[in-house]
C-alpha cells in the first residue's frame, strides 16, 4: 500500500477493505467498486450502476451498447483489438510485446485440446449444473487457444478450469469436486487444507481486534485447520496472533516503520514496542577517509557471452561456460541474512554465445531455481511453482517482469533474469564489504574485486573466474578459435554503426538519457563480440540492446522507444534471408 507491505486483511479508514477470498485477493470500496485478482491472470472488476456511461479503458464505457466497446482514448471506435490495446497501454515494460508469440487458428480444435478443455462443457462432467447459468463454449475455446500456445503446461489448463469454476460460484451455482491428487492439485501451506467452497474470509487474527465485514461467498482455496486462523499469509493458533497498530495488523516479531523516524516490533503478547530512530546525518555518510560515502544498493551484471560487471564497477570477461558462484554473503556473523546466487552457463557451439542456462538463489533455507526457456515457472526446492510466487511467509516474492523474472527478498536482495543471457543482482546497503564471488566484495573499491575464496588477490580475471567455478560439473574454461574466432576490425566497424550495436552509444539516440546513470560501454562491447560470434544473428543484437535497456529502466531511467517495424520489432525474432536492418549484408 503506497509501496509499503501490508498484511491481509487491510482496511483504510473504513473506505477500502482488502482481504483474502479463497485463492483470490478482493478489494472492496465503500462506493461499490470491487476488484478480484487471482495473483496470476484473472482480474474481475465490478462497478455500481452510478458509473453507467462514465467509464473508459479496456473494460469499455458501460453504456449498454456493445457497438462502441472498443473506443480509443481519442474517442474514436476501432474494430482492431491490437489497436484498441495499444491505445490504453500505460507503458513499455521490458519484454512487452503486442503481437502473439505464436499464431494459433481462431478455431483451435485438436483431439488432445478437446479432451483436456472439454471437461468444462462435458454434459456428464462436474460443471454440468452450471451450463445453463454460465455458457461454457467461450471458456472452452479460450482454454484450447492457450493450450495451443503452451501445450506442455498443465497449469494453463487448471487455470482456465478454475476461472470457469469461479464464475459459476459467483453466480451461486454449486460445483462438484473436480481436483484430484493427480490433476490440478492445490498445495496449501502448513496447518491448512483445500476446500472447494471456502467461506473463511473472516477467520483471521485481525478479526479478533475488529470484526471483518467481508463478502462471504463460495470460493476455492486453502482454509486454516480447526483451531488455526490466518496471520498474514500463514495459519497459526489463535494464541500466536500478532498485534493491531493504528488499524494495521502485524505478525509476531514483525518489525515495521509507521514513520521514517520510528521503528516498532510486535511482541507475542500483542503489545507493540516502538522507539525513535535517528534521522540520517552528514556524519553518518562519512567514509574512513572523510569523504562523502553513503552506503547504497549496488548492482552486478552478467550479459552476453562472457561479460561481467562487478558491484564496484569493474568490467571483465570470463570465457568459461561453467557453473559459478556469482554473489554470496561472506560477512560471517554480522547479523545479515545469508544468501548465495549461482549461475550455470550453457556450453558453446559454433556460431552461438554461451548464455545463462540456470540461475539459483539460496536464501532463508530454500533454493529458488530458474531455467532457461521455462518462463512463468520457478523451482522451489525442486518443486515447480507458477508465477507469481509468494514464499517463506512473504519474505520472498517472485514475479514475472516482461519476458523475465524478478526475485526480491524482505531484506532487499533483488535478482533479475531474462531467461537468456542477462542476470542482474542488486545487493542492499547492509552488505557493503560483506560479499564474495564473481560480483566482488561490494566495498566501493574496484581495485580489489579479483579475490580468491581464501581472501588472497587473484592475478587476473581468468584465474579469478576459475576459482569461483562450481566443482560439481565438467566444463569448458576457455573457448577454442573455431568456436570463438577473432573479430576483425572490418567487422567491428560494421557492428559499431547505429543500425547495429552503435545505437547504444549514439549521443542523440534513444538510450542517451541513461549515459549519466549507467555507462553503455560494457553492453556495447558485449554486443559487438556476440554479433561476431554468431555472424550477426538478429535475436542476439536485439537481446544485447534489451540488456542495456533493462539495466537503465531498473535504475529508474526513462528510455525512448527504440524498436521499429524493421528493427527488433519483437523479442525472439529470427533472421530472414541474409540482410540485416538497414540493408547491410551479414558479414
Amino acid at each position: 500500500v503506497n509501496d509499503q507491505s501490508a498484511n491481509l486483511p487491510y482496511s483504510h479508514n473504513g473506505k477500502i477493505l482488502i482481504y483474502r477470498g479463497g485463492r483470490d485477493v478482493v478489494i472492496e470500496t465503500d462506493f461499490g467498486l470491487t476488484i478480484t485478482y487471482d495473483w496470476r491472470g484473472d482480474i474481475d472488476v465490478s462497478v455500481p450502476s452510478t458509473y453507467e456511461d462514465t467509464l473508459c479503458g479496456l473494460c469499455g464505457n458501460f453504456n449498454g451498447d456493445t457497438g462502441d466497446e472498443m473506443m480509443l482514448k481519442n474517442g474514436r471506435v476501432t474494430s482492431n483489438p491490437i489497436t484498441f490495446g495499444q491505445s490504453w497501454k500505460v507503458a513499455d515494460l521490458p519484454g512487452c510485446t503486442e503481437l502473439p508469440r505464436k499464431e494459433c487458428p481462431s478455431s483451435v480444435n485438436t483431439v488432445q485440446q478437446e479432451k483436456l478443455c472439454g471437461i468444462i462443457s462435458r454434459k456428464d462432467g462436474p460443471f454440468r449444473g452450471c451450463h445453463t447459468t454460465v455458457e461454457p463454449s467461450e471458456y472452452v475455446q479460450n482454454c484450447k487457444h492457450d493450450l495451443c500456445l503452451y501445450p506442455e503446461h498443465e497449469e494453463v489448463l487448471c487455470h482456465h478450469i478454475a476461472h470457469y469454476v469461479d464464475l459459476c460460484q459467483a453466480a451461486g451455482v454449486t460445483i462438484e469436486e473436480w481436483r484430484t491428487n493427480d490433476f490440478c492439485r492445490i498445495s496449501c501451506p502448513a496447518h491448512s487444507h483445500y476446500e472447494l467452497c471456502a467461506l473463511d474470509c473472516s477467520r483471521t487474527c485481525s478479526s479478533i481486534f475488529a470484526p471483518l465485514r467481508c463478502t462471504e461467498r463460495c470460493r476455492e482455496g486453502c482454509v486454516c485447520d480447526e483451531g488455526f486462523v490466518f496471520s498474514g499469509d500463514e495459519c497459526v493458533p489463535m494464541a500466536q496472533c500478532g498485534c493491531l497498530h493504528h488499524g494495521s495488523y502485524y505478525k509476531v516479531q514483525e518489525q515495521f516503520h509507521p514513520t521514517e523516524l520510528e521503528e516498532c516490533e510486535c511482541h507475542p503478547d500483542g503489545v507493540v514496542d516502538c522507539h525513535k530512530i535517528p534521522a540520517p546525518t552528514e556524519s553518518s555518510c562519512q567514509g574512513a577517509d572523510g569523504g562523502h560515502q553513503c552506503a547504497t544498493s549496488r548492482t552486478c551484471v552478467v550479459t552476453g557471452d562472457r561479460s561481467y560487471l562487478s558491484f564496484d564497477g569493474t568490467a571483465f570477461d570470463i570465457p568459461g561456460a561453467c557453473a559459478y558462484v556469482l554473489a554470496e554473503s561472506c560477512g560471517g556473523d554480522d547479523g545479515t541474512e545469508h544468501f548465495v546466487v549461482k549461475i550455470k552457463k550453457n556450453s558453446r557451439q559454433k556460431l552461438t554465445v554461451s548464455g545463462v542456462e540456470v540461475v539459483s538463489v539460496e536464501v532463508y533455507g530454500i533454493t529458488l531455481t530458474m531455467e532457461r526457456g521455462k518462463i512463468g515457472t520457478i523451482l522451489v526446492d525442486s518443486i515447480s511453482h507458477s508465477l507469481p510466487a509468494i514464499l517463506h511467509q512473504g519474505q520472498v516474492q517472485v514475479h514475472r517482469h516482461g519476458e523475465g523474472v524478478h526475485i526480491q527478498t524482505a531484506f532487499g536482495l533483488i535478482v533479475r533474469y531474462d531467461f537468456h543471457h542477462y542476470v542482474a543482482v542488486t545487493a542492499p546497503p547492509a552488505y557493503q564489504g560483506h560479499l564474495c564471488g564473481l560480483c566482488g566484495n561490494n566495498n566501493g573499491k574496484s581495485e580489489d574485486d579479483f579475490v580468491f575464496p581464501d581472501g588472497q588477490p587473484a592475478p587476473n580475471a581468468i584465474a579469478f573466474g576459475s576459482a569461483w567455478k562450481m566443482p560439481t560439473m565438467a566444463c569448458e574454461e576457455s573457448c577454442s578459435e573455431d568456436d570463438c574466432p577473432v573479430c576483425t576490425e572490418e567487422k567491428k566497424k560494421v557492428f559499431q554503426k547505429p543500425n547495429y550495436c552503435g545505437i547504444l552509444m549514439d549521443p542523440h539516440g534513444p538510450f542517451s538519457s541513461c549515459f549519466n546513470t549507467i555507462s553503455p560501454t560494457l553492453y556495447f562491447d558485449a554486443c559487438i563480440r556476440d554479433l561476431c560470434l554468431t555472424k550477426a544473428k538478429t535475436d542476439i543484437l536485439c537481446r544485447s540492446i534489451q540488456s542495456y535497456m533493462s539495466s537503465c529502466q531498473a535504475a529508474g531511467v526513462t528510455i525512448e522507444a527504440w524498436r521499429k517495424p524493421s528493427f527488433c520489432c519483437k523479442l525472439g525474432m529470427k533472421e530472414v534471408g541474409s540482410v540485416f536492418p538497414g540493408g547491410i549484408p551479414l558479414v
